[in-house]
């Protein structure tokens, strides 16, 4: 009996934590700096220029910028901390991957793997180099 208890349990917790990660609250938020519009929904952020005036959000386009490490870090707090904790290593890392493989890292956030949903649609090319960048520092 208290081993289903606890397996009940956990199950719970891994269920609120995967919901914590891509959990949208429903509110909106838009702001308009510079010609960009960003509009907060939830916890992301999008921005409708894509991180460039180009196009959509690409492994290319992530590519082609360089990241800023200090926005990232806000970034990151707002959209990933919640699954892979402060230093990028919690539920699954983040910053090993960051730091070996920047490509390969860049498709993960942009088109998502397994349980970790995708980005492309809600993050721009800008802030998934952001993060990046900032997770070359953990």
């Amino acid at each position: 009996m208290k081993t289903r208890l606890h397996l009940a349990l956990a199950a719970l917790g891994l269920a609120v934590g995967l919901a914590a990660c891509g959990a949208d609250d429903g509110s909106s938020t838009t702001t308009t700096d510079g010609g960009t519009t960003t509009t907060t929904d939830g916890g992301s952020t999008t921005g409708t220029d894509a991180g460039t005036s180009s196009g959509p959000v690409t492994v290319a386009g992530v590519l082609a910028l360089t990241g800023d490490a200090a926005n990232g870090q806000t970034v990151y707090a707002n959209n990933c901390q919640a699954c892979h904790g402060l230093t990028g290593n919690s539920m699954a890392p983040a910053s090993g991957k960051a730091k070996s493989d920047v490509s390969g890292a860049a498709e993960i956030i942009v088109s998502g793997n397994g349980a970790m949903p995708s980005f492309g649609r809600t993050l721009t090319n800008q802030q998934i180099a952001d993060v990046i960048a900032h997770l070359k520092t953990l």
